[in-house]
């Protein structure tokens, strides 16, 4: 299911999204760009495209994907932070200069107010339901006849590869959101699980790598045909 080359570039460009993500903050605020382009009748993800493609030049070459080509998924997982990762503050609505009060321009409006999510149990729930999602996908690709409801019991199985699935199943979301396929804060409660394993209770970076995805589904498929084969 995972390509190697796919996860690497992917990676890449979220790294490089997150990097541009706290680099427009301080942008912003020094007065270096300017919010015009946006929005019209397009998506977030397309309005972020093109307001990229206008500034490209000014961007650090380190906060920007190295091919201009690469722009439209670029600016898909910049613009999922907003409904993975942060949150605005609450405060009254921003309405940017160009009349727009989608995520996107609302943060570029006022970029001081963006917060860290808060983990709630809301959030676990969904992080759950892309989990059984994940390994129904996972079987699909094998043919193993597992059905949803033997899925889910299996997650709270001891001996189940609990790590493993987060992982496999952050990457398969990674890989959505590079499409803007986000799945919002479920997708969020996954990075502090993985955030969680790698360091505790501290809140250092984890460093995506592909090798790790690829293990992770490797070892989540062993587990599925070994428990389809004692059924």
């Amino acid at each position: 299911m995972f390509d190697r080359d796919e996860l690497e570039k992917v990676i890449d460009l979220q790294q490089r999204s997150y990097r541009l993500l706290l680099w427009i903050n301080r942008a912003f605020i020094r007065g270096r760009l300017s919010l015009t382009r946006l929005h019209g009748p397009m998506s977030e993800q397309e309005a972020a495209a093109e307001w990229l493609d206008s500034v490209y030049d000014m961007l650090p070459t380190d906060a920007r994907p190295e091919n201009r080509g690469d722009l439209a998924r670029f600016a898909s997982l910049l613009v999922s932070y907003l409904h993975t990762s942060f949150e605005p503050v609450s405060t009254p609505m921003r309405i940017s200069r160009n009349g727009c009060m989608c995520p996107l321009c609302s943060y570029l409006a006022a970029p001081t107010r963006l917060v860290p999510r808060r983990l709630t149990r809301k959030a676990n729930l969904a992080a759950r339901r892309l989990k059984v999602l994940a390994l129904g996908r996972l079987c699909d690709e094998l043919g193993l006849p597992l059905l949803g409801y033997e899925l889910d019991a299996m997650i709270d199985d001891p001996s189940f590869p609990g790590v493993d699935l987060v992982w496999f199943t952050y990457g398969l979301e990674l890989l959505r959101r590079s499409e803007f396929a986000s799945q919002g804060e479920g997708v969020f409660a996954l990075w502090r699980q993985i955030v969680h394993h790698e360091h505790g209770a501290g809140r250092r970076a984890v460093q995506l790598n592909a090798d790790r995805f690829v293990q992770a589904e490797r070892a989540v498929a062993e587990y599925l045909r070994a428990r389809a084969a004692a059924a």
